[in-house]
């Protein structure tokens, strides 16, 4: 999974919840992401993947979607 793929896919994690979707706002309109906006973003992301795949999955298939976070 490239880096864009790996944006696209956590753009559609985030615009599924109301505050994913208030933080891709806030990012869009100024650039940049406070700690906290992080932190929520990487919050929403794994709890979709537990809903998904359940509490345990691989390293690899848990960074994965975080290419486009870092």
């Amino acid at each position: 999974m490239d880096s864009a793929h790996a944006r696209k896919a956590v753009e559609q994690i985030l615009t599924s919840k109301s505050a994913g979707v208030t933080d891709l706002k806030d990012y869009e309109e100024t650039g940049n992401l406070k700690d906290s906006t992080r932190r929520l973003m990487v919050n929403i992301t794994l709890a979709h993947m537990r809903e998904k795949e359940g509490n345990i999955f691989t390293a690899l298939r848990a960074t994965k979607p975080f290419l486009s976070a870092v």
